[in-house]
């Protein structure tokens, strides 16, 4: 399993909220390691197999990601390729038996008010920013791509036939991630936060979750 990488992973995230924390310019190096680790740690582990590989090319577009995003005029490719990601997991994601009816329904049901209450909070003048900024389309349809990712993952908690361990972490991972994005949204296109910098922590530890959730299910 190549456990001393998911360590060394670990540190790296602890490294960069530091890193973030000091606004040292070294963010340019610590924030994309963690990610670096990560693909390195899936891939010595023997992730690239069957329907893995669409979680290690996942994995790859955040780390594209990552890189686009630490420029402020690369934003909106560096949101592609965080919507590339998540197709890539919902690709990964829908495989396997049908879902419980009942539980698909209920796990639909909390992505769609955590979704709406976004949308709510993004009704009037900060709606009106974005589109000013020509960013109210790639904002919602990134907001889509990531509400029906966070129910994929959720989802197979509702598959008997999926690794129980596996699909728990997929689902926290995602959900993780889902907040992340959603704490980033708030900062950005809301209301600026005091620590903005706190949504490093459920993203760095959402890709840690669907990682090793994909590998416990398929390697």
């Amino acid at each position: 399993m190549n456990a001393w990488l998911l360590v060394l992973t670990f540190a790296a995230c602890v490294l960069e909220w530091v890193v973030v924390l000091q606004k040292s310019r070294w963010h340019d190096f610590t924030k994309p390691l963690p990610m670096i680790l990560l693909i390195l740690w899936y891939s010595l582990s023997g992730g690239w197999t069957g329907q893995g590989v669409w979680f290690g090319l996942g994995l790859a577009a955040s780390l594209l990601g990552d890189l686009l995003l630490l420029r402020e005029r690369t934003f909106l490719p560096g949101m592609g390729a965080f919507f590339l990601a998540h197709v890539f997991y919902i690709t990964g994601l829908w495989h396997g038996t049908p879902p419980q009816m009942g539980l698909a329904v209920l796990f639909l049901a909390l992505v769609a008010v955590a979704f709406g209450w976004l949308a709510w909070q993004a009704r009037g003048e900060a709606w009106r920013r974005l589109q000013q900024a020509g960013m109210a389309l790639p904002v919602m349809a990134y907001a889509l791509i990531l509400s029906a990712m966070t129910f994929s993952a959720l989802l197979t908690l509702a598959r008997p036939d999926w690794n129980p361990q596996g699909a728990l972490l997929l689902a926290l991972g995602a959900v993780l991630f889902f907040l992340s994005d959603a704490i980033l949204a708030w900062d950005r296109f809301l209301r600026p936060l005091r620590a903005p910098e706190v949504l490093m922590i459920p993203y760095l530890l959402g890709q840690v979750g669907i990682a090793v959730g994909a590998w416990l299910a398929f390697a």
